[in-house]
């Protein structure tokens, strides 16, 4: 007996590639989404706080100036990288008194929440966010004229 299939070896090989090409596009919407969050102090004292805070990169600072901030000296306080799932709120503590979450939405957007003493909500926040860009959350410090930041920046 002579087995012919119905479907030729192009068509097999058609169907499988556009399996692979489907699933990495749902994979890669259905996947992790990477970020790196720093909490920056703004001054214009010369000399930080606290001996730990570092000057900010090259990248952020650059952004910082950009928004036109009245500060000319930016300190990282502490800086984090964390991974969240589509859909699933990623919530990472930036300082012993305040904490950030990202939830990864469709489009590229992303929800941002920053949480103050005791888990209290500061800020609520959606907007598009891509791989490479950085978003700031910012607030006075009224006692001695400086600011905290909060930077996002998307990684993958």
């Amino acid at each position: 007996m002579n087995f012919k299939p119905k479907f030729g070896l192009a068509w097999i090989c058609a169907v499988v590639m556009v399996g692979i090409v489907a699933a990495s596009i749902s994979s890669t919407f259905a996947g992790e989404a990477k970020f790196e969050s720093q909490l920056v102090w703004a001054t214009n004292d010369e000399k930080p706080p606290d001996a730990n805070y570092k000057p900010v990169d090259q990248e952020t600072q650059k952004k910082l100036e950009s928004l036109g901030l009245k500060w000319k000296n930016f300190c990282v306080v502490k800086r984090v990288e964390f991974e969240t799932k589509n859909g699933v709120s990623g919530k990472v503590a930036i300082s012993d008194k305040s904490s950030i979450s990202v939830k990864f939405m469709e489009e590229e957007k992303v929800e941002v929440v920053l949480h103050g003493q005791k888990g209290e909500e500061c800020s609520r926040r959606v907007q598009q966010l891509k791989v490479g860009k950085m978003l700031v959350h910012g607030g006075n410090v009224p006692e001695n004229s400086t600011a905290w930041l909060v930077t996002l920046k998307r990684i993958k």
